[in-house]
């Protein structure tokens, strides 16, 4: 090492103490831009991949127009309405289900997310069951029997463990964990025990369900061993048999349909409200415009099988009673001031004295 090289070093090292305060400033600065610290984006509330594939924006209106297309379809042809509504029921509500299950056992969503998720399917599986009013289509859709009994099964079994467990084991990703029953009232408080109450004697009164199902189902399973695709009349009496309990009732279950889907659109948007959910909004993302665009093109087909049968039976005979009151009204108040829109009319246009204004009308 040559004086040159000493002498540097030697420098280096007297140096070195007043450097190391400015090093130690360094560090602690660096330290304290942690990622933390930079991050500037806004809190996540709730679960971002339930928010997209369970109740995005166009998840959950896709599913609200299927909903009441499956209402409509239920006006159609009374000998055949309802026909195929158990199957397309049954396999979306259990397809959802099934992911509703996978990330409430990974604890991956909120109670309230779960809350919404089981109404949306809540909303599609009662218009289908209440296609079991119609014994016409319940032979050669065993299937559909089948899919509807264990979506019901699957429905109770989720609200009654959402209600039970989930909402104390579920965290809560920053929602407030409200719901929508009237007012805003929080899911751990009264209305959780409430619900549960409601869930376990919806749960009991599933099974009996389950057990008209099950008969209705062997049944139409007799029929398809037989070959027939169609019930002949001691069939229809016999499911007639089963259901008539349903039957009594029938016109409740009518207007508890719409009820129920009004009343659910309502709790769903105002507790994703609430709870400051940001569900996806991009309508051109896959998961969101397919049941998008399956609810446009299933309203428009039940909005025309529907009205094929309601306008002839219902509509109709209300447009005639107004048109034809209407035309009577305007006719009679013609013929009432006739004389003296005449009168009027001759004394404007007729010379003095060459007409007679007050001439009998006759």
């Amino acid at each position: 090492m040559n004086k040159f090289q000493e002498d540097s070093a030697r420098r280096g090292l007297e140096n070195m103490p007043q450097n190391m305060p400015a090093w130690n400033s360094a560090s602690k600065l660096s330290a304290s831009f942690t990622p933390q610290a930079l991050s500037t984006s806004p809190p996540q509330f709730g679960n971002a991949d339930a928010a997209q594939d369970l109740y995005g924006l166009g998840v959950r209106i896709g599913f609200y127009l299927q909903a009441l297309g499956m209402i409509l379809y239920n006006y159609g042809n009374k000998k055949d309405y309802g026909k195929g509504l158990k199957v397309a029921s049954g396999s979306i509500t259990i397809s959802i289900l099934a992911s509703w299950f996978v990330f409430a056992s990974r604890k991956l969503f909120s109670p309230s997310e779960a809350i919404i998720v089981l109404l949306v399917l809540m909303s599609l599986s009662f218009p289908a069951k209440t296609t079991l009013l119609n014994p016409r289509t319940i032979v050669g859709e065993t299937v559909g029997l089948i899919t509807l009994l264990v979506a019901e099964l699957g429905t109770c079994s989720a609200l009654i463990w959402t209600f039970a467990q989930l909402v104390d084991t579920l965290p809560s990703l920053n929602t407030d964990n409200v719901v929508f029953f009237f007012a805003k009232v929080a899911i751990h408080g009264w209305f959780r025990y409430l619900a549960l109450v409601y869930c376990i004697f919806d749960g009991i009164t599933s099974l009996s369900f389950a057990y008209r199902i099950a008969r209705v189902t062997a049944i139409s399973w007799d029929c398809y061993k037989n070959g027939n695709t169609d019930a002949d009349e001691s069939e229809i009496e016999r499911i007639k048999d089963i259901t008539r309990q349903w039957q009594d009732i029938h016109i409740g279950i009518h207007c508890l349909r719409w009820l129920t889907w009004v009343l659910i659109i309502v709790t769903v948007e105002l507790t994703v409200r609430w709870n400051h959910l940001s569900p996806t909004t991009d309508l051109q993302a896959p998961g969101q415009l397919i049941p998008l665009v399956t609810g446009i093109i299933i309203l428009i087909d039940s909005s025309l099988v529907a009205g094929y049968q309601v306008i002839p039976r219902y509509v109709r005979p209300i447009l005639t009673v107004v048109v034809n009151g209407a035309i009577g009204s305007v006719v009679r108040l013609f013929l009432m001031g006739w004389p003296v829109m005449r009168r009027k009319v001759l004394k404007t246009i007729a010379p003095t004295g060459e007409i007679d204004v007050n001439m009998d009308d006759n």
